[in-house]
Order: structure tokens, then C-alpha cells, then sequence
């Protein structure tokens, strides 16, 4: 199982998705979403669909 982190920040979202055992995560994405608050759902969502 891959545990997706989430770090919200006043700009930007930081994605990290784990390896397939849980053991380490790498930098996934970065999301800019101060001018439209949907975008970040969006995008999270298809994140969560492909891992």
C-alpha cells in the first residue's frame, strides 16, 4: 500500500507519494493554487486515481 502526503502551504501544495512497501516517499508534485481553489481537488484526485 502507498501513503500519499499532502503539505498545504499558503501558495502551494506539496505532494509525496510513497514506494510500494511504505518504507520511503519522494517528491510527487508541486501545486500553485492560490488564484483557483478547485485545481488543487482536481489534481489531488487524479493523483489518487493513477497511485
Amino acid at each position: 500500500m502507498r501513503i500519499l502526503g499532502i503539505d498545504f502551504g499558503d501558495a502551494r501544495i506539496g505532494i509525496a507519494i510513497s514506494d510500494p512497501f511504505g518504507w520511503t516517499a519522494q517528491g510527487l508534485d508541486t501545486i500553485t493554487w492560490k488564484d483557483n481553489l478547485d485545481y488543487p481537488v482536481e489534481k489531488i484526485c487524479k493523483l489518487i486515481e493513477e497511485y
